[in-house]
């Protein structure tokens, strides 16, 4: 029963969703996710950080509000990468526009479930949506970068 369960989360979105304190709910033409948890009290967002990015890359702002953490990161030729991260809490939800967007099949990133979506439109950025459920926190890269580079991003963030 216990393995039977395990693998329905895994294969089962929606149910993982509901396990997991987090629905995905789909609409006309957006994708929204809503948090039911309590993150953990005062989170210290600010001290998340990608210790990778591809080179020439470089942090060129920091934004914190409203407990959400936003890092700007630019290279020489001005492409640029966000890194966001905020509580998985009931004031907090996350939406992606579906213009030409599409999510591909779920990911793992350093053993948490993620979603990456890349648009039709190349003048789009695609965006990689991840959930830290030990620690709470949801975090978001997004960027004119490739699924594999995306994800040697993600892979490398760490609390500092």
């Amino acid at each position: 029963l216990l393995v039977g369960s395990g693998v329905w989360l895994m294969v089962d979105t929606e149910a993982r969703a509901a396990f997991l304190q987090w629905v995905q709910a789909v609409y006309e033409n957006s994708i929204v996710y809503r948090f039911f948890g309590n993150a953990p009290a005062e989170p210290e967002l600010a001290n998340y950080r990608p210790t990778w990015l591809p080179e020439g890359y470089m942090e060129t702002d920091t934004i914190i509000m409203d407990s959400q953490l936003l890092v700007e990161y630019r290279n020489t030729e001005k492409d640029v990468i966000y890194f966001q991260c905020f509580p998985m809490d009931e004031s907090t939800q996350s939406e992606f526009i579906l213009n030409g967007v599409t999510p591909s099949d779920a990911i793992t990133v350093n053993g948490m479930y993620g979603i990456f979506y890349q648009p039709e439109d190349p003048a789009q950025p695609n965006e990689l949506l991840w959930f830290d459920e030990e620690s709470g926190i949801a975090f978001n890269l997004s960027g004119y970068l490739g699924k594999s580079t995306m994800l040697g991003i993600v892979e490398n963030v760490s609390f500092r």
